[in-house]
């Protein structure tokens, strides 16, 4: 918890030099952050598919790539309601791909701002909070989506 609450501080001060950046294993924290959200599809008829090779690795901090994977992946197996998600890596890029409901196109553009939301009980505070580590490790966030058919939300490590 002092951790998150430090790194918070420092991104709130955008002071992103005293972050400690290091080589990480994608699996590993891809596989905590989906075993911990894995409650979220114990009733859907969903198949998830993990496409990271286990010596898959890239340089980030550690607690801010967990804050980004704990928002991307259960807004993908939140609202999925059958079909499959699909979380792969490849070439410095790590994709959750889903059979959602999907973004309406004049929406997306309003996805990262802090306190949006597509759902009425939602905070809007996930993508924003996702879009801020994003930009302060200089990485980029694609996202695409058709209404009907899902999201896939890209995160590019080296833009």
């Amino acid at each position: 918890m002092t951790q998150l609450i430090n790194t918070f501080l420092l991104l709130a001060k955008n002071d992103t030099r005293q972050l400690p950046i290091e080589s990480i294993n994608v699996s590993a924290h891809v596989d905590h952050v989906s075993d911990k959200l894995a409650y979220l599809l114990s009733d859907k008829p969903i198949k998830l598919v993990k496409q990271i090779t286990a010596s898959a690795t890239c340089q980030a901090n550690p607690a801010l790539f967990d804050i980004a994977l704990s928002n991307l992946i259960p807004n993908a197996f939140q609202y999925t309601h059958e079909g499959h998600i699909e979380i792969s890596y490849s070439e410095k890029q790590l994709t959750v791909k889903d059979t959602g409901f999907g973004i309406p196109s004049n929406e997306i553009e309003n996805i990262n701002q802090a306190f949006y939301s597509l759902q009425p009980d939602g905070v809007g505070l996930g993508l924003s909070i996702v879009h801020r580590i994003i930009w302060s490790l200089g990485w980029q966030l694609i996202v695409q989506s058709q209404t009907g058919e899902g999201t896939q939300v890209t995160l590019l490590f080296e833009p």
